[in-house]
């Protein structure tokens, strides 16, 4: 259900109101001065190259913002006809695109408010943060990075084109008239609940934690994560059908590297040694300016090791580690 039809026309404009504390609304008719200026009602910060709109505007015909540029919307931007961002949009209360909104390759946009979206199109990156929430009515194009941390609806098209990564860490709603068509990379750990349409073309990874309810992906078939978490204290991986039991090593990332990628002698640890759970206790932090590498092997698993069926594999792993002082027995 979607923020408009839960709400009603009436109760967003209390809602708008609410936000924006009874501000006036300013529209702006034309193309802002010099592109990008801080208009007369928004409050210029020279510092950080930062405007912020604290009132409702409505934007009818032209809004460039420049690069280097920061807009920063704490009330309503309510964009009815063109915005084009070239530098930083930022949200924190409610943007309203009813017409069209373009990302451009060296524009951002962060959402961590409310986002009505009729038509955009990203070619720079667009992340919704946890404490945000998208609405795409109509189309969506993206050619950029996509991170969702927060919550989308989606009730038109979406087209993740070849090449370009959409990451759903967060929730996703598809309505009955969505359809999202991924044709590039699309990593799902969260939860998609699929009541319209989704297609792979491409590649589909899913987390074992992810959930996807609803219609089925309907394309090519989706490809299951093998993937670890690692927080300070601990470190979790998705267990493996048939695994008596895994190991863990570890590894220094800047010998990784200089070595060209030789885990030989990059391995340094082995963690674990055939444990039965899919979690074990992270050692001790790295020491400053040490950055530490960690893999998981499932054991008794055919096929399963060090190594991975993923493309961006260019060079085997299994035999350094094997070699290494930091092998598990």
């Amino acid at each position: 259900m979607t923020l408009r039809s839960r709400l009603g026309p009436a109760l967003i404009a209390i809602f708008l109101a609410g936000c924006v504390a009874q501000a006036a609304t300013h529209r702006i008719d034309g193309t802002l001065p010099d592109g990008g200026d801080c208009p007369a009602f928004g409050t210029w910060n020279a510092a950080t190259s930062t405007c912020r709109i604290d009132d409702a505007i409505v934007q009818e015909q032209e809004w460039l913002l420049i690069d280097a540029a920061t807009v920063d919307v704490v009330g309503t931007l309510t964009n009815e006809g063109l915005l084009e961002n070239r530098g930083l949009l930022l949200i924190h209360g409610f943007v309203d695109s009813t017409s069209d909104l373009v990302n451009n390759w060296d524009g951002t946009t962060i959402n961590r408010g409310e986002f009505f979206s009729h038509f955009m199109y990203n070619f720079g990156g667009l992340t919704n943060e946890s404490s945000g929430s998208i609405e795409f009515e109509l189309h969506l194009e993206n050619n950029a990075p996509m991170i969702n941390h927060g919550h989308i609806d989606l009730g038109g098209n979406y087209f993740n084109i070849p090449g370009r990564l959409f990451a759903n860490f967060g929730s996703l709603d598809i309505s009955p008239t969505g359809n999202l068509v991924n044709s590039g990379t699309m990593i799902h750990t969260g939860r998609i609940e699929n009541l319209g349409a989704l297609q792979n073309d491409a590649e589909l990874i899913e987390h074992c934690d992810s959930v996807l309810s609803g219609n089925a992906v309907s394309g090519l078939a989706t490809t299951p994560a093998q993937s670890m978490r690692v927080t300070i204290d601990t470190l979790e991986w998705c267990s493996i059908d048939g695994a008596s039991g895994y190991d863990v090593v570890r590894g220094d990332l800047q010998t990784l590297r200089s070595s060209a990628g030789d885990f030989a002698p990059a391995t340094t640890d082995c963690l674990a040694d055939g444990v039965g759970g899919t979690s074990i206790v992270q050692p001790a932090p790295p020491e400053p300016d040490r950055v530490w590498w960690f893999l998981v092997r499932a054991n008794d698993v055919t096929g399963a090791g060090f190594d991975t069926v993923f493309d961006s594999q260019v060079g085997e792993r299994e035999a350094g580690i094997t070699a290494s002082a930091g092998a598990c027995p």
